[in-house]
């Protein structure tokens, strides 16, 4: 039995290291965060939603794994209303599931009502599984409470008991169910109305559950490509199919891409961002005077709003 002194500078030095690398840890794992997001989630959310009505979905698509099916779900009485937490919307921090389904579907909202909870679940509980405890080891098996829920802790840890308490673990069967990434390169295809066009691939792509593709990108102003000034990623997409298309590409900016597949199940990440794509439609060397002066425009905005670093 060690002094009670001993125990507790052993705690301390073990506190110490912890916080001491965190920092670094962060950043390392910052990738790793971006599967724990609010588009990821609403994906899983709409992907169980396909899945539960996937016979009838398939009843009216040859192949159900195309955009019609979203439209489809979107239209039909029952799977409408499971969709419905789905959206952006929604706030689950600060409204319970049976204020938000109650006053949208006054008679009939179970189908409201376990999508809404689904979601809560995905946003509470990470990935993965917990090891038996007496597998954890170092840190992980010290006998503190040092989280109580999985958002506590960094990247793909989730809190999870070593028999004498809860420390942040990595989880066994992390990927398990989830969709593959897309393999290829994305391609771009620029169209002649200043519109982009955007095609991946996932022809090795094994899954029962529906496949849903969430689409992320960032920008920076500038003569060169910058990823250290471009901006946040921001979702601007989410579709069955292997390609979006987008309207609001403007010739000031330089773009940046990801994918992500997902499933009820969860995700295996983003691709790495893509290559940088520009417009080749310049505000110079167009013939087209609305286009020069709606590119002239954009410019003025995105002098204003370049991040600040």
């Amino acid at each position: 039995m060690l002094p009670r002194s001993l125990t507790v500078c052993v705690t301390l030095c073990l506190w110490i290291t912890v916080l001491s690398t965190h920092g670094t840890f962060a950043a390392r794992t910052r990738q790793d965060d971006s599967f724990f997001t609010t588009s990821i989630y609403r994906a899983r959310c709409a992907s169980r939603c396909l899945s539960l009505h996937i016979t009838r979905i398939s009843a009216f698509f040859k192949h159900s794994q195309n955009n019609g099916s979203l439209v489809w779900c979107q239209n039909h009485k029952q799977c409408s209303k499971c969709l419905e937490p789905c959206k952006e919307s929604w706030d689950l921090k600060e409204n319970q599931c049976q204020d938000l389904c109650e006053p949208l579907f006054p008679k009939k909202h179970y189908e409201c009502l376990t999508s809404c909870e689904f979601l809560k679940s995905v946003e509470g509980v990470k990935q993965g599984d917990c090891s038996a405890p007496e597998k954890a080891s170092g840190f992980a098996a010290a006998c503190v409470e040092s989280c109580e829920e999985d958002g506590e802790c960094s990247a793909v840890k989730k809190c999870c008991s070593n028999g004498c308490g809860h420390t942040c673990q990595t989880p066994k069967n992390l990927y398990k169910g989830a969709p593959l990434k897309p393999r290829k390169e994305l391609v771009f295809a620029e169209q002649p109305s200043g519109g982009l066009v955007i095609r991946w691939s996932s022809k090795f792509n094994i899954s029962v559950e529906p496949v849903l593709y969430v689409v992320q990108r960032r920008w920076n102003y500038g003569i060169h490509p910058s990823e250290d000034d471009a901006t946040e990623w921001e979702t601007v997409a989410q579709t069955t199919e292997e390609r979006i298309q987008l309207a609001d590409i403007r010739a000031s900016r330089w773009y940046q891409f990801r994918v992500a597949a997902v499933n009820v199940h969860g995700t295996r990440g983003f691709t790495a961002p893509s290559k940088h794509f520009r417009s080749s439609r310049g505000c110079v060397t167009s013939p087209d005077t609305r286009w020069k002066q709606d590119c002239a425009a954009g410019l003025e905005t995105d002098l204003q709003s370049v991040p600040q670093r």
